[in-house]
């Protein structure tokens, strides 16, 4: 290309050294001129050609015109954003203006790689939902597990304040059992509304689910539907810069881009009409579920009121349980000391039967072993009251019983496996 440069000759400054070039230069062009003319035999014509041309200053301009390759100070390397196959560049040394392309890539390849990502996402978004449910079933597992072993700990301190309480006896038993039967009723009443406000509660719980279930698949359909017409509209733009007809297989991809571009757009209109009356219902499934929440909450806490007195309830009923045998024991002892009693006074009148003659040796024998058999018996009930007043062992009252030698060896061999 042609290049043209104005600059200004560094002798064309404002200076007196300048003003003598000039006027010299003048005067020599009009001695040279003069000596033209009286050569040529023209004086008269010479005369007529003379021009007188005024002294002043000024700036000398001179024009260079040179030919060359323009070349930028600081190069910029242009990378494309996406990879693709390059279907046009500007020509190697082409003028360009602002604004103008540069090169034309085949989007095709990129817009395969967003529809896959776009479907990945997608894919992932549901494991990712998938996950979350497995945690909260996880952690409803965790929860029943906990609550079983809670409830294995409140079994065992109520076995405790059992085996550990000592009874009233006496009438203690059936004054308790007397206030057992009309609080069982109360709480039979209570459980059922609880039943009530808990069906109830679970019925708007399933409500609320299914309107969130509609809403999140109408949420998921706008943004598939978003994902078609966003990568079909892609294609289309990568299409526009086309100067060249395109083949045929690329004018009937791109009519089923137009085609899905209308489609698509028509589809997220019915969507997002639904997309507001569903969240509506959602918010009200939700309004009525946390509603029906209220008094089922309300009814639980009073019957685990309830159900807290009738327990303690029943573990004085166990406890007086516990005394009956015991009382059995004293009774038999009681009888067992009475009937001893009457088989030595037995014995005392035999041996002075004996004494005058009016006994045999054999009677008399035969109530000596009344006497001894009354005596063992006698032992064998004082024991057995013993035991049943001995105080009940620690291990049995909480459940758990001390670990064998063995069974120490046996943990301490696991705890050190475990560590390793």
């Amino acid at each position: 290309m042609s290049l043209r440069f104005m600059c200004r000759p560094p002798f064309a400054h404002r200076c007196g050294g300048g003003l003598v070039a000039v006027v010299g230069l003048a005067l020599l062009g009009l001695a040279v001129m003069a000596f033209w003319l009286a050569r040529s035999g023209a004086p008269a014509a010479a005369a007529r050609a003379t021009q007188r041309v005024p002294v002043r200053r000024g700036d000398l301009v001179a024009h260079l015109h040179e030919t060359g390759v323009l070349q930028p100070t600081d190069g910029t390397l242009i990378e494309a954003r996406v990879a693709g196959t390059l279907e046009w560049i500007v020509e190697d040394g082409g003028w360009v203006e602002e604004g103008e392309r540069l090169y034309v890539l085949n989007g095709d390849q990129a817009l395969e790689a967003i529809g896959e990502k776009r479907a990945t996402l997608l894919t992932l978004q549901q494991e990712l939902d998938l996950a979350r449910l497995r945690r909260e079933h996880a952690g409803d597992i965790e929860q029943q597990q906990v609550a079983a072993a809670e409830r294995e700990a409140e079994l065992a301190a109520l076995r405790f304040r059992i085996l550990d309480a000592t009874p009233q006896g006496g009438m203690r038993l059936v004054e308790l059992h007397e206030q057992l039967a009309p609080m069982e009723a109360a709480t039979a009443q209570l459980r059922a509304r609880y039943e009530q406000t808990q069906a109830a509660f679970t019925d708007a719980r399933d409500t609320y689910l299914a309107a969130l279930d509609a809403w999140q698949a109408c949420m998921d359909a706008i943004a598939q539907v978003q994902a078609r017409t966003e990568a079909a509209r892609l294609r289309l733009r990568s299409a526009e810069g086309e100067d060249e007809p395109l083949p045929p297989s690329q004018q009937r991809a791109l009519a089923e881009a137009r085609e899905q571009v209308a489609t698509g757009a028509q589809r997220l209109e019915e969507l997002r009409a639904q997309q507001e009356p569903l969240r509506a219902q959602r918010d009200a499934a939700a309004a009525v579920r946390d509603a029906a929440a209220q008094p089922r909450d309300a009814a639980l806490a009073v019957l685990r009121e309830r159900e807290t007195a009738q327990r303690e309830l029943q573990v004085a009923i166990e406890i007086e349980k516990r005394g009956l045998e015991q009382a059995r024991l004293e009774l038999d002892v009681a009888t067992a000391e009475a009937e001893l009693a009457e088989a030595r006074r037995r014995h005392e009148e035999g041996e002075a039967a004996a004494a005058v003659g009016s006994l045999s040796a054999d009677q008399l024998a035969t109530l000596a072993a009344d006497v001894a058999a009354a005596e063992a018996e006698l032992d064998i009930l004082r024991a057995r009251l013993a035991i049943a007043r001995r105080p009940t062992p620690a291990e049995e009252l909480t459940g758990v019983t001390k670990p064998t030698p063995l069974e120490l060896v046996v943990l301490d061999l696991h705890d050190q496996f475990r560590c390793t």
